[in-house]
C-alpha cells in the first residue's frame, strides 16, 4: 500500500500542481475574455492606473483564492484525521505537527489579501502603483472593501499562528472555523449586492464559497499531505467522502440559487458572456459529480482494502478539474452579470434589501424567498437524523417513525417559516416578525423535541453490544426545565426590548442568527419539559417554567398593545408603505404574542405527569411488541404481549 501511494510522490505531486495551475490559469483567460472582463483602457479623459494593476488584481485574486482553500483543506484534513474515541470530545490530542501543513498556505493567504488591498486601491484611485502614496492608500483604508481584506488578512495571520502552537481537536476545530470565516469578506464583495434580493443571493454565495473551498481544499490537502502516509488515508478518506458528498450538493444548489439571483430566469441570460461562463461551471460541476461517483463506488472502497493507486490517479484529475472551476469563478468577479429588474408592483431598493409586494394571504403563500443557508442546514440536519437512524437500523435496533415523522415535521415548519412569504414580509410587518419568532422559538423546537435527536445520537454513539445496568433513560443528562425557561425569556426580551428587533428588521444576517438561536433555546425547553415531566420530583419545576414563560410573553403581548411606543419606529418610518398601518399591526402582534402566552400556559397546566413508560412511550420490535425505554431496543430480544 506505501508503494501504491508512492505513485503520487513528490514528483508526480508537482506535475499535479503544475497541471491544476496551468487549468486554472486558462479558465480564467478564456473566462475573462469571453465575458469580456479582461483589464482595458478608461474612456478618454479619466484617471488609469495601468494594465499592470488591472491584471495584477486578477491574478493575486486567484492566487488568495488557491491559498484559502488549501488553508481550508489542510485544516480540514487535521480534523478529520482524529480517530473517534481517542481523547475526550474536543480535548483530543492532535497528531504533532498535524496543523503545521496550513502554515504556509494561510501566509501566503494573508501576504496576497495584503496585496490585494494595494491593487484595488490603486484601481479604485485611477493610480499606477509607481504613484500611489501612503495619503491615498489611507483615505481608502475604511472603504467596505478595505476592510474586507484587512479582515481576511488578520484572519490568515492569526491561523498561521496558531497552527504552529494548536495541539488539540478543539483548537483544530477553531482554527477551521476562523479560516472558513476569513473566506466570506470577499464571497460578499460581489455582484449578489447589486441584484434585486441581495440577501438571497449573498447567503447563496456565501454557502457556494464555503462548500466549495472544503471540497475542493480538502480533496487537494488529501494528495498533497497524506500521499505518503497510507494509513492515515484509510482513516480519513471515509470522513471525507462523507463531507464531499455533502458539499458537492451544497454547491449545485447555492449555484443554482445564486445564478438564479444573478441572471433571472430569461433564457436569453445564458446567451450572454457571465451565462456562458456560468454554464461552463455547470458542465464541470457534472464531471465532478460523474468523477465522485466513481469515487464512491469504486477507488474509496478498493483504498479501503489497501489499493490506493486508482483513487490518486483519479483524485490528481479530480483536483485539475476543480482548479479549472475555481479559475472560473474567478473570473466572474470581473465579468458584468445580465441586468435584472425587479417583477411589477414589488418595492425594491434599500429598505427591505428585497422585494416585498404589498400584503394579501395569497402573496404571503406564494412570495417565497429560497435560502441556501437555510436549506443547507435544515437538509443537512434532516440527513444526520436519517443516517442516524439507519445505523441503528444495521445494528439490529428499530427507531420508532413517529419521532422521524415529528423531527422532519418540524423541520418543514422551520422551512415555511424561514423561506416562505413568512420570510418575505416579515421585515415590513412587525405582526408577521413576531410570528416567525415564535414559530421557530416555540411550535418548531416542540416537534423537534419529540423526535428526541439527542437521544438518537447518544443511542448512535453507543457500542454495539445492548446496554445494561441502569435504564439508559437515566443516562440521557437532558438540560433542565428552568435553564431552557431562561434561555426563551432572554431571547424575547432580548428581541423586543432592546435595539435587536429594528436591527433584526434592517438586515437579514442579523434576523437569522436570532432565529437561530431562539430555536436551539426551545428545543432546549421542550426537551427538558419532555424528560423531567416523567420524573416525579422535576413535575412542578416543569409546570413553573413554563409557567414563567407564558408570563414573559403576556407581558410583551401587554406592551406591544398597550403601550404607547411604536416598535422599531425609525426603520417603519423609513419604509412609510401606504398599504400598512405600522400601529394597527403592532396590536395584530400583540395578540399574536398573548394567544402563544395563553398557549403555553395550557401546556403549563395540563401537560402528563410522571409516567412508567416514559416520556417516549414504547419502542417497536419485530413481531408488534413494545417495550418501554426512551431508547431503542435489540430486535433480538423482543417482550412479551
Amino acid at each position: 500500500m506505501d508503494r501504491a501511494m508512492g505513485a503520487i510522490g513528490r514528483g508526480p505531486c508537482l506535475r499535479v500542481a503544475l497541471a491544476a495551475g496551468t487549468a486554472a490559469s486558462a479558465a480564467l483567460l478564456v473566462a475573462l475574455a469571453v465575458g469580456d472582463g479582461l483589464p482595458a483602457a478608461p474612456p478618454a479623459g479619466l484617471p488609469d492606473a495601468g494594465a499592470a494593476t488591472g491584471w495584477g488584481l486578477r491574478v493575486v485574486r486567484l492566487l488568495a483564492q488557491v491559498s484559502a482553500v488549501m488553508t481550508v483543506g489542510s485544516l480540514l484534513v487535521a480534523v478529520l484525521r482524529q480517530a473517534p474515541g481517542h481523547g475526550t470530545r474536543g480535548r483530543a490530542t492532535l497528531p504533532p505537527a498535524a496543523l503545521l501543513p496550513a502554515l504556509p498556505w494561510a501566509l501566503s493567504w494573508a501576504l496576497s489579501s495584503a496585496t490585494l488591498v494595494v491593487l484595488s486601491a490603486a484601481h479604485a484611485l485611477g493610480t499606477p502603483l509607481t504613484e500611489l502614496g501612503l495619503t491615498q492608500l489611507e483615505a481608502l483604508a475604511g472603504t467596505s472593501r478595505a476592510v474586507g481584506l484587512e479582515v481576511t488578512t488578520l484572519v490568515a495571520l492569526g491561523v498561521a499562528v496558531a497552527s504552529t502552537r494548536a495541539r488539540t481537536l478543539a483548537a483544530g476545530r477553531v482554527l477551521l472555523v476562523a479560516s472558513l470565516l476569513g473566506l466570506l469578506p470577499a464571497a460578499l464583495d460581489g455582484h449578489a449586492s447589486t441584484t434585486t434580493d441581495p440577501d438571497m443571493a449573498s447567503s447563496a454565495v456565501v454557502v457556494h464559497v464555503l462548500a466549495a473551498s472544503l471540497w475542493t481544499g480538502g480533496l487537494a490537502a488529501l494528495l498533497l499531505h497524506l500521499r505518503r502516509s497510507s494509513a492515515d488515508l484509510t482513516t480519513v478518506l471515509p470522513r471525507f467522502s462523507t463531507v464531499a458528498l455533502g458539499c458537492f450538493g451544497a454547491v449545485g444548489l447555492s449555484g443554482l440559487l445564486a445564478a438564479t439571483a444573478q441572471m433571472g430566469t430569461a433564457p436569453a441570460s445564458w446567451a450572454t458572456g457571465y451565462g456562458a461562463v456560468v454554464a461552463a461551471k455547470v458542465a464541470l460541476l457534472v464531471a465532478l459529480g460523474v468523477l465522485g461517483h466513481r469515487h464512491r463506488a469504486v477507488t474509496v472502497v478498493a483504498a479501503l482494502q489497501g489499493r490506493t493507486l486508482a483513487f490518486s490517479r483519479l483524485a490528481a484529475g479530480e483536483v485539475v478539474v476543480m482548479a479549472a472551476a475555481m479559475g472560473l469563478a474567478v473570473a466572474l468577479a470581473d465579468i458584468a452579470p445580465p441586468s435584472t429588474s425587479a417583477p411589477a408592483g414589488h418595492t425594491t431598493g434599500g429598505e427591505p434589501g428585497h422585494p416585498v409586494p404589498p400584503f394579501s394571504w395569497w402573496a404571503l403563500a406564494t412570495a417565497w424567498r429560497l435560502d441556501a443557508a437555510v436549506l443547507v442546514l435544515l437538509g443537512a440536519a434532516l440527513a444526520a437524523y436519517l443516517v442516524g437512524v439507519a445505523r441503528l437500523a444495521r445494528r439490529g435496533l428499530v427507531w420508532p417513525g413517529t419521532r422521524t415523522a415529528a423531527f422532519a415535521a418540524g423541520l418543514a415548519l422551520l422551512l415555511l417559516d424561514l423561506c416562505s412569504g413568512v420570510a418575505t414580509f416579515a421585515p415590513a410587518m412587525v405582526s408577521v416578525q413576531v410570528g416567525q419568532l415564535l414559530a421557530a422559538l416555540l411550535l418548531a423546537p416542540l416537534l423537534l423535541a419529540h423526535g428526541d435527536p439527542h437521544v438518537l445520537w447518544r443511542t448512535v454513539r453507543e457500542p454495539a453490544a445492548p446496554p445494561t445496568g441502569p435504564d439508559p433513560a437515566d443516562q440521557l443528562h437532558v438540560p433542565s426545565p428552568v435553564t431552557g425557561a431562561t434561555l426563551v425569556c432572554l431571547v424575547l426580551v432580548a428581541v423586543y426590548r432592546t435595539p435587536l428587533s429594528e436591527a433584526s428588521l434592517r438586515s437579514h444576517w442579523v434576523s437569522l442568527p436570532i432565529l437561530a438561536a431562539a430555536t436551539a433555546s426551545g428545543l432546549v425547553l421542550w426537551t427538558a419539559v419532555r424528560h423531567c415531566s416523567a420524573v416525579r420530583r422535576l413535575v412542578s419545576r416543569t409546570t413553573w417554567s413554563l409557567a414563567a414563560v407564558a408570563s414573559c410573553l403576556a407581558v410583551l403581548a401587554a406592551q406591544l398593545g398597550g403601550g404607547d411606543r411604536l416598535l422599531a419606529a425609525t426603520w417603519f418610518g423609513e419604509l412609510g408603505w401606504s398599504w400598512v398601518d405600522p400601529g394597527a399591526d403592532q396590536e395584530v402582534a400583540a395578540l399574536v404574542m398573548g394567544v402563544a402566552a395563553a398557549s403555553v400556559l395550557a401546556a403549563a397546566l395540563v401537560h402528563p405527569g410522571p409516567s412508567r413508560s416514559g416520556p417516549s412511550g414504547g419502542v417497536l420490535v419485530p413481531g408488534g411488541h413494545t417495550r418501554s425505554r426512551t431508547r431503542p431496543v435489540r430486535s433480538s430480544t423482543p417482550t412479551g404481549p
